[in-house]
């Protein structure tokens, strides 16, 4: 199979490549959505509160960020095999007795809680950057006008920081569909294929099956699909945004 033939085969005989497509994006819609509301929420939460404090809660937040991601899902795998097998009702806790890699639906939960906890520090910094850079005579208006803490937060806050959504729902979509180590390392795909990711089915392609062309024409059809929905998302959240 050589050329055209491969994206021929790609949507019409490769059942495979299209579940692992459709995985992908249950999975990249989680992750954008969750990562996001997390890190916006620590960022509101840390502006709250005094500079220094906020300077430690941040470095430890983040901290995971600078671990490999190999260190992270060998920790995350204990965490769901071992440790949270301890803190089971089976074993006199109080969790609900759950074999996180037996079904698809909570192999998914697993890599996206991995790539959560290592990635929202990531994030939660580019919030609060664009959080202090707004000025505060907007906030200070606000208030003489009798505005509450969530007025301000939904009428002032969130309209100007509208670049760092931006950049932070692009930067989570192509680190998702990017996302290879995880699954390989956690899951290997499985249960199934419910968590074969679009990367790890390319990796598969050309290191397992040694189908280097047929996977590069994988790695076109990723490329892009990435290019596409970031190009769309930008330009939507673009007409958005506020001048200041």
């Amino acid at each position: 199979m050589v050329g055209l033939k491969n994206y021929v085969r790609l949507f019409t005989e490769d059942a495979a490549f299209r579940n692992s497509l459709g995985a992908s994006f249950m999975f990249v819609g989680g992750y954008t959505i969750l990562v996001n509301l997390i890190a916006l929420g620590l960022a509101l939460l840390l502006n709250l509160i005094s500079k220094k404090i906020k300077s430690i809660i941040r470095s430890i937040i983040f901290m995971p960020n600078v671990v490999s991601l190999i260190m992270v899902s060998f920790i995350w795998q204990f965490m769901f095999t071992k440790v949270y097998d301890e803190l089971t009702v089976v074993n006199g806790g109080l969790l609900p007795d759950v074999t996180w890699f037996s079904k698809g639906s909570t192999a998914m939960v697993t890599i996206i809680i991995t790539l959560l906890w290592q990635s929202v520090g990531y994030f939660m910094v580019i919030y609060i950057a664009g959080i202090e850079s707004i000025d505060k005579t907007y906030y200070e208006a606000a208030m003489i006008d009798g505005a509450g803490y969530w007025q301000r937060t939904c009428r002032i806050t969130l309209p100007l920081i509208l670049p760092s959504i931006t950049v932070n729902i692009f930067l989570a979509i192509s680190g998702a569909f990017k996302t290879f180590e995880i699954p390989y390392l956690m899951t290997r795909g499985g249960p199934g294929n419910s968590t074969n990711l679009i990367a790890y089915n390319i990796y598969r392609e050309a290191y397992m099956s040694n189908h280097a062309g047929y996977a590069s024409a994988k790695a076109v059809i990723l490329c892009l699909i990435v290019m596409f929905i970031a190009f769309f998302q930008i330009r939507a959240m673009k007409r958005k945004e506020v001048e200041v």
